[in-house]
């Protein structure tokens, strides 16, 4: 029954739309099934819940992926390859949520493991990105290139290679290399692209499509990130809806519409922390200067006004709000005039 389910669901397959729709349909029969499957197989009960952890991911709901995972690793002991992404995976959904001490934990875990099973051939690359991104986190902008570095001079799967051009990205965009960012987010996104993993494009896009912005290139900012405020809205992406929500904000407060940045940024961050999503710290400053900015042009009064009226927004409503502000990126549109919704 696990060869079954692996076999169809595996985590070598692309993490398209139909994948994450064949493992929504299975979830409840691959929680059954695990408990089952590991006193005979413990290598096969471990990757399974890594499946799970990876859907989860997919569909941007971490907390939810967090609170599996942590059981699965509690219950599933057996030292194994599996055991290693299982323990990976556990601190990589951390990670999404700022959560750097858990992560350390279970990476140390994985990394002490992993010295004496390896890791499985389908995680090519799990263990160094994970540790790659636990440097991100913690400032060390040049040990997190240097791993991501070192991967890519390696033979990679697909999948592997896509998310160390990411790591290397974001390393090279939090340094400031805007240029040498750009060009890492293209090749994420090509790789993703071969590899067919709809489910991680939106974020390539969106990375695209913020580097455009830092660099001024306001109308290709807005075709990378309506190409992934599409991708989001129809696999189910909350994060990299919010994502765009944040990316029309900065696009509207160049065109001086305020009061529409205002309301987009407050929607944001509230689905956000909804989320349990952390910024990265370049992001994050980057985002509280737009707030800045926008109460010194609109006033305390009136910036708590379009605030309030950001909250009220229904996710549908603040996406077509969003996807108004990209289409008419590159124009400039008077407070006066503000979009509504």
């Amino acid at each position: 029954l696990s060869s079954w389910y692996l076999e169809r669901l595996g985590l070598w397959r692309a993490a398209d739309r139909n994948w994450i729709g064949d493992v929504q349909l299975e979830l409840d029969n691959l929680r059954s099934i695990i408990p089952l499957v590991a006193p005979f197989d413990p290598d096969a009960a471990q990757q399974l819940a890594c499946l799970i952890g990876r859907y989860f991911d997919a569909i941007q709901a971490y907390r939810a992926g967090i609170d599996e995972l942590r059981r699965f690793a509690t219950e599933l002991r057996a030292e194994t390859p599996g055991r290693v992404t299982l323990l990976t995976t556990l601190a990589h959904l951390s990670l999404r949520i700022g959560d750097v001490d858990a992560a350390g934990v279970a990476l140390t875990e994985a990394s002490m493991l992993n010295g004496r099973t390896g890791s499985p051939s389908w995680d090519d690359a799990g263990l160094a990105r994970t540790a790659g991104e636990l440097a991100m986190r913690t400032g060390e902008l040049t040990n997190a290139a240097s791993i991501a570095e070192a991967a890519l001079g390696q033979a990679l799967s697909p999948r592997a290679r896509a998310r160390m051009w990411n790591l290397l990205g974001l390393a090279r965009s939090a340094a400031g290399d805007l240029q040498g960012a750009m060009a890492a987010f293209a090749e994420e996104r090509d790789e993703h692209n071969r590899a067919g993993h709809e489910a991680f494009l939106a974020g390539a896009e969106g990375n695209l499509a913020e580097i455009a912005l830092r660099l001024g290139d306001t109308a290709k900012a807005a075709r990378h990130q309506r190409a992934c405020l599409d991708l989001a809205l129809a696999l189910g992406q909350p994060v990299m809806v919010a994502y765009s929500l944040i990316v029309a904000a900065q696009l509207a407060a160049s065109a001086e519409d305020w009061w529409t940045s205002v309301r987009l940024t407050a929607k944001a961050d509230d689905m956000l922390k909804e989320i349990g999503q952390r910024l990265y710290d370049d992001d994050r400053l980057a985002n509280e200067q737009l707030r800045v900015t926008a109460g010194e042009r609109l006033g305390p009064e009136t910036y708590a006004e379009a605030a309030r009226s950001g909250l009220a927004l229904d996710a549908p409503g603040a996406a077509l709000l969003a996807d108004r502000v990209l289409s008419m990126a590159g124009t400039t549109t008077p407070a006066a005039n503000s979009l509504e919704v």
